[in-house]
């Protein structure tokens, strides 16, 4: 019985030493990936602070852009409305150049009462009833075939002075912004050229600057490895000359 129960003791130590062993691993193995776990926590929080601050600055270029783009097209309104004010505003002067002057009398009227003028005959009061009568009758007549005409006339050839105005502009606007391309076209290609041919001066003075060098040099070792008559030099003429 007392060999049983210091066996059994014994056994229970031995479990109770690997029980503090195995805890002790673990402990350790769990210190261990804690440590890993608060690096990758710490890196994640780096991580979002410099998305947070890309996300601000983001931000405050889409505000800048919003706003540029915004004065932009009120800009572009106010232009259009200008250019809108200037077409009217010649389209006006074309049509009071052409329009007729309304207090100039109708050489049509006038030339209708002069048909009707009286005539000498023997009976004064007939010939004057009858030109009264023809006479209101001619103006009438004039009057509701020639004015439509004129004004029909003058309102076409105002409307044709306007279309042409607004098209001769048009055309004059165009002309300058493809004078003003091509002139831009042309500088941009007079300094690609100036550049190239610069690039190119300076590729060939490097080579010659080059070249130069190589021969100075090779003259140098030429005259310092023979002597004046053509020989190699000494090892003691090349030692003082070193």
């Amino acid at each position: 019985m007392d060999d049983d129960a210091e066996l059994l003791y014994e056994d229970l130590f031995e479990d109770l030493e690997d029980g503090r062993a195995i805890i002790k691993t673990s402990v350790h193995e769990l210190e261990d990936r804690i440590k890993e776990l608060s690096d990758d926590a710490e890196t994640l929080r780096l991580q979002a602070r410099n998305l947070q601050e890309k996300n601000d600055e983001l931000s405050k270029q889409n505000e800048v852009l919003v706003r540029n783009i915004s004065c932009l097209f009120k800009t572009a309104q106010m232009e259009i409305a200008r250019k809108d004010k200037q077409i009217r505003s010649l389209q006006l002067e074309s049509l009071g150049a052409r329009a007729p002057d309304r207090d100039t009398p109708n050489p049509l009227s006038s030339r209708a009462v002069a048909v009707g003028k009286r005539r000498p005959d023997t009976d004064v009061g007939n010939e004057c009833r009858k030109h009264g009568a023809s006479a209101v009758v001619a103006s009438k007549a004039e009057g509701k075939i020639n004015e439509p005409k004129t004004s029909s006339l003058a309102a076409n050839g105002a409307w044709k002075q306007a279309h042409q105005a607004h098209a001769q502009h048009q055309e004059s606007v165009e002309m300058v912004d493809s004078r003003k391309s091509r002139d831009y076209v042309d500088e941009v290609r007079k300094r690609s050229r100036g550049n190239e041919e610069f690039r190119h001066e300076s590729g060939r003075r490097g080579n010659e600057r080059h070249l130069t060098g190589s021969r100075e040099r090779e003259g140098a070792h030429h005259r310092h490895s023979f002597n004046a008559h053509g020989g190699p030099q000494s090892n003691r003429v090349k030692r003082v000359c070193s």
